[in-house]
């Protein structure tokens, strides 16, 4: 068995966000352990590798970095009849995204323990990568913060205040506020 594959895609048309050009050109990349490594790119690639390659026209096909979606709602676990992780996250792979940032809809990841279980099935279902976003307080009960230092040490990049049941104190909003920017991580304000 093959561990590395060449792909050549010819005739694509490559977006460049960074320099704002969009041209038809020809992709040679290397997959291999999961991950893409871009070789070549420019018209009329001839690879001299023949074992592993395999080539595909594109016929004008867009290729353009994949998205971010910054405030997903996906159900929790009591709404699987809505919608299920591995749905949200197949769905948003599908539309072009690779990495989604969700707020909690009842039951947020406001323990170490619930934010590494929910990102490590998550890893397990697609390729798109979960984020999600710290619930200000634990069960939304807006009484005590959530553990926003050991939450960050397992990847949480974000604080919302869309799951509180009750009205925030501004003195725990305000605390919240310094703690998310001594931590460097993103405050999302309520929606309502």
């Amino acid at each position: 068995m093959i561990s590395e594959r060449y792909r050549l895609l010819k005739n694509i048309r490559l977006v460049d966000p960074a320099s704002g050009r969009t041209e038809g050109t020809d992709l040679l990349y290397l997959q291999k352990e999961g991950k893409s490594t871009v070789l070549q790119m420019g018209k009329g690639l001839k690879p001299q590798m023949k074992e592993g390659l395999s080539v595909a026209n594109m016929h004008g096909a867009l290729a353009c970095p994949a998205f971010t979606d910054l405030r997903c709602a996906h159900p929790d676990p009591d709404f699987e009849y809505r919608e299920s992780l591995q749905s949200c996250l197949l769905s948003a792979q599908a539309g072009g995204f690779s990495r989604i940032l969700t707020r909690p809809v009842k039951n947020g990841a406001d323990t170490p323990q619930k934010y590494e279980a929910v990102t490590r099935s998550a890893a397990k279902t697609a390729d798109c990568r979960l984020f999600p976003a710290v619930p200000l307080t634990l069960s939304g009960k807006g009484q005590t913060l959530s553990s926003f230092e050991g939450l960050k040490e397992k990847g949480a990049l974000a604080i919302t205040a869309d799951l509180e049941k009750t009205e925030i104190s501004g003195r725990l909003l305000l605390d919240a506020l310094k703690e998310s920017g001594r931590l460097g991580m993103l405050f999302i304000a309520p929606s309502k």
